[in-house]
This record gives C-alpha cells, sequence and structure tokens, in this order.
C-alpha cells in the first residue's frame, strides 16, 4: 500500500539504467530494477565479463594489416583477433605463393644458373628465373 507514514525512510527509488545498460529484470514492490550491461557488438570481444558486482567491458577487435600481417586466430567473443608479420623473401628468394589474410606468403629458392647456362628471364619478386 505504498510507502509513507510510519515506513517513509525504508522507501528507495527505483534504479534507473544507464547508457549501454538494458533491464535485466524488472523492478518489484519489494525488489529494484536489475540493470545488465549491453552485450559487446559484432565488432568487439569482452574483455571482462559481467559479474555480480562489475559491469561487462568490451574491447574492439584488432584489425590486420594486410599488407605487412596475416591473422594467425579469428575473434572470438572472448578474445581478440591475433595477427603476424607476414614472413619476407630474402634476395635469393621469389614468392612463390601469395598471402591472403589468414596465410603467410610462402617464398621458394630462385633457380640456380650452372657454369655453362645463362640468365635468360631476370626473376621478380614473384616470378623464378
Amino acid at each position: 500500500s505504498g510507502c509513507g507514514g510510519a515506513y517513509e525512510g525504508f522507501c528507495l527509488n527505483v534504479t534507473t539504467c544507464a547508457d549501454g545498460e538494458f533491464e535485466g529484470r524488472l523492478p518489484t514492490a519489494t525488489s529494484d530494477r536489475f540493470c545488465v550491461a549491453r552485450p559487446c557488438s559484432k565488432d568487439e570481444f569482452e574483455l571482462q565479463p559481467l559479474t555480480l558486482t562489475t559491469q561487462r567491458k568490451c574491447a574492439t577487435v584488432s584489425v590486420c594489416n594486410t599488407s605487412t600481417e596475416f591473422e594467425i586466430f579469428p575473434p572470438t567473443i572472448t578474445t581478440d583477433r591475433q595477427c603476424a608479420n607476414l614472413t619476407s623473401c630474402n634476395m635469393d628468394q621469389f614468392e612463390s605463393v601469395k598471402p591472403t589474410i589468414t596465410t603467410d606468403r610462402q617464398c621458394a629458392d630462385l633457380t640456380p644458373c650452372n657454369m655453362d647456362q645463362f640468365e635468360s628471364v631476370e626473376p621478380t619478386i614473384t616470378t623464378d628465373r
């Protein structure tokens, strides 16, 4: 029958959910509203899970720089994407397999010319002699 009179000091205002939160449990006459942090977006992973005393924390998923890196582990709902540096072919090698967003570059040794041979076609970074 409401708060007032003898019960005045025992009534509390219902919690208002903050920005980024939603109502996880409705308030009742004897319990407060329970606010829950929004789930992480598709471009985020959960850095810290929601507990009874802490809000969920989300972080932006890393993006691999495709000119210098490739993805070795994709992101999950609780882990970040992991990137690794692309292999660099040395002067005696050429790129035999192009890198993709999830695979490393592969290098192969240049074919050597024998003493009685000459180089008719110069190698490139992606082709052998």
